[in-house]
């Protein structure tokens, strides 16, 4: 993959509980192996989104601590986490459904950002607020800095890119919005991890379109939760009003 000019790929690693692996029926996925697996696909020079979902059945709170310590050890830098939801015409959908779970909030809202099920052993406040934290945590920019640094000196993504059909203004363009974004705004840390990317670069850590690349999507990321930030009361009033607790909780009280 890595000769036919792959740059990337996307890992459902799902979960590093190994029960609720098996509540996806991914039996391939072996979280005991998940670091091994992960630092061979970066030696061949291809960069890990790593995907994690938190809701299963099996999963409490502490599932989110789980990841960001698995985060780190793997020196994972781009991390996705969503809320376990449902789909019309999955077995997940029918069972939940089965069982009285599905939430009867706003379902435009079924994407991985909010809880849209009754969870087993978590609140829906809960859970939502335990995310939000996680995936700010995970993305500060000295947390950044640190995966991004351990990763990225190994030397693993020095490969230049075959075809650049971006023009010269285009790079030029990109280079002012980078030293805008980095430079001169204010943020030590963020102004911090730009300098040391930089020197990985002359370093020949790594390559120029791989080092941009990554400054580009933090900034995304950071970006995202931003307007995360900023609507969160209404979110978290809206998911108040159907919160019924953890469900488990809820049917014994019944």
């Amino acid at each position: 993959m890595a000769e036919a000019g792959c740059r990337f790929i996307v890992l459902g690693l799902e979960s590093v509980n190994p029960e609720s692996i098996k509540e996806t029926r991914k039996l391939q996925n072996k979280a005991n192996e998940y670091i091994d697996a992960i630092r061979r696909i970066n030696r061949a020079g291809i960069q890990v989104y790593s995907s994690f979902i938190v809701g299963f059945d099996h999963d409490t709170l502490v599932e989110f601590d789980n990841i960001y310590r698995f985060s780190y050890e793997a020196e994972l830098v781009y991390v996705m986490v969503s809320l376990l939801g449902t789909h019309k015409g999955t077995d997940l959908h029918e069972r939940i459904k089965k069982e009285g779970r599905i939430l009867r909030g706003n379902r435009k809202y079924l994407g991985g950002m909010f809880p849209v099920v009754h969870y087993m052993q978590m609140s829906q406040l809960d859970l939502f607020d335990r995310y939000y934290q996680t995936l700010d945590k995970l993305f500060q920019w000295e947390s950044i800095r640190e995966r991004a640094v351990r990763l990225f000196e190994k030397g693993f993504f020095t490969r230049k890119y075959r075809s650049d059909q971006s023009g010269f203004f285009f790079k030029l363009r990109m280079t002012f919005i980078l030293l805008w974004i980095y430079l001169l705004k204010p943020g030590k840390a963020k102004r911090k991890l730009f300098l040391e990317i930089i020197g990985l670069i002359k370093r020949g850590k790594i390559a120029i379109e791989s080092a941009a690349i990554f400054l580009v999507t933090m900034e995304g990321f950071r970006w995202h939760l931003r307007i995360l930030k900023k609507h969160l009361p209404e979110f978290r009033a809206e998911i108040k009003n159907i919160d019924k607790g953890p469900w488990k909780g809820s049917m014994l009280t019944k």
